[in-house]
């Protein structure tokens, strides 16, 4: 999803309509994507859901999210503090280009479109 901020996030969740708890597919790095630098957050249950919910329909449950700034070149994400580490490893791979099993994210298009607004700004 897109921000007014330029920002994108992907949501680790668990929903009641979707895929339950994804997974992380290791067999396909998104080509060509950028090194972001991480910076985790561990935080309140609270501050967690302030900065997920955003991206977040009303029936899923978040867990974690990763929010990518390709101007910044960051990757911010988002725990409830204490952090089991297989979340913190789990948003580390969205981090460096890795991404759900299936087809309910799609951090291709997500840098598809950063390239795309980009490109057209610079015309």
């Amino acid at each position: 999803m897109l921000t007014s901020f330029g920002k994108w996030a992907l949501i680790f969740f668990c929903g009641t309509l979707v895929e339950a708890c994804s997974t992380i597919d290791y067999n396909h790095r998104v080509e060509d994507w950028p090194v972001l630098t991480p910076i985790e957050h561990r935080v309140s249950q609270k501050e967690m859901h302030d900065a997920c919910d955003k991206y977040a329909s009303p029936l899923e449950t978040v867990l974690a999210c990763a929010i990518f700034d390709f101007d910044a070149l960051t990757c911010d994400m988002w725990f409830v503090d204490p952090v089991e580490q297989w979340k913190v490893d789990h948003e580390k791979a969205h981090c460096i280009g890795y991404e759900h099993t299936g087809p309910a994210y799609d951090l291709h298009r997500m840098w598809d479109e950063w390239k795309k607004q980009q490109r057209q700004s610079n015309e």
